[in-house]
C-alpha cells in the first residue's frame, strides 16, 4: 500500500510540474516596449523605440488600452503618441496585453 501511495504522489508531482511548465510556455516571454507610434491599424501598432528601432506590436481582442490611467480604445491612439506596451513575446511576435499612453497619472498623497 505504501508503494502505491508513493507512486501516486510522484505521479501527481510530475503532472503538477508539467502544468506549471506548459502554462509558462503558453504565456511567452514578458516584454515592455516604450516609444512613439508610427502607424496604427486595426490589429497592430508600429512603434519607434527609444533606440530608434521599429517594432510591430500585434493587438488582440483582449488588449487593454489606458489613456492617462483611464480606460480607452484603440481609436484614441494617434500617430506620434508616446506609448508604453506590456505584452508577451511569441517568437518574433509581440502580442500586447496593455497599451498605456497620454499624460502620466498624478500621484495621490
Amino acid at each position: 500500500m505504501k508503494g502505491l501511495t508513493t507512486a501516486a504522489s510522484a505521479a501527481l508531482a510530475l503532472l503538477f510540474s508539467l502544468a506549471v511548465v506548459s502554462s509558462a510556455l503558453a504565456h511567452g516571454k514578458q516584454e515592455h516596449i516604450m516609444g512613439t507610434v508610427q502607424k496604427v491599424s486595426d490589429d497592430s501598432l508600429v512603434i519607434e523605440t527609444t533606440k530608434k528601432e521599429l517594432v510591430t506590436i500585434t493587438l488582440a481582442s483582449d488588449t487593454k488600452y489606458l489613456k492617462s490611467g483611464e480606460p480607452a480604445t484603440l481609436k484614441d491612439i494617434k500617430r506620434g503618441e508616446r506609448v508604453a506596451v506590456d505584452g508577451d513575446a511569441h517568437g518574433v511576435h509581440i502580442i500586447a496585453k496593455v497599451v498605456r499612453f497620454g499624460a502620466p497619472q498624478k500621484m495621490q498623497h
